[in-house]
């Protein structure tokens, strides 16, 4: 909050308009956020993911990938792919926020969950 006031301060005393800045900070704020908490609540929760993606059970994994526990390899492999496709943040640029950052979350979850499987499978 002080570091963006102080930022606004300046750019008001360089004649910058509002509209001109508020765009320029979005450009460098990933995604959007505004608020410096939330970014570090997201950066966390990432970590939070990645250390405990080992926790996961192989037959939730199969469930988020809707396949059976007998599923090959290449049927892993294809539900995989198919549901990365669908759900791949790129997929979704241009559209809300809100529905970006969903995307992401489903895309890190079938990804976990393809990870756990092959781990599992050997």
């Amino acid at each position: 909050k002080d570091e963006n006031d102080f930022i606004k301060k300046i750019s008001n005393l360089l004649g910058i308009p509002e509209k001109t800045f508020e765009a320029i900070k979005e450009i460098y704020l990933k995604k959007g956020l505004k608020d410096e908490e939330e970014v570090k609540r997201r950066q966390t929760g990432r970590r939070l993911n990645r250390n405990l993606s080992y926790l996961l059970v192989p037959y939730e994994a199969y469930l988020i990938l809707g396949i059976p526990p007998s599923a090959t390899v290449s049927q892993i492999k294809k539900a995989y792919r198919t549901l990365a496709k669908k759900h791949h943040p790129d997929k979704f640029a241009g559209q809300s926020e809100e529905l970006i950052r969903k995307a992401e979350e489903k895309f890190q979850e079938i990804k976990e969950a393809y990870d756990t499987i092959l781990k599992y499978k050997g």
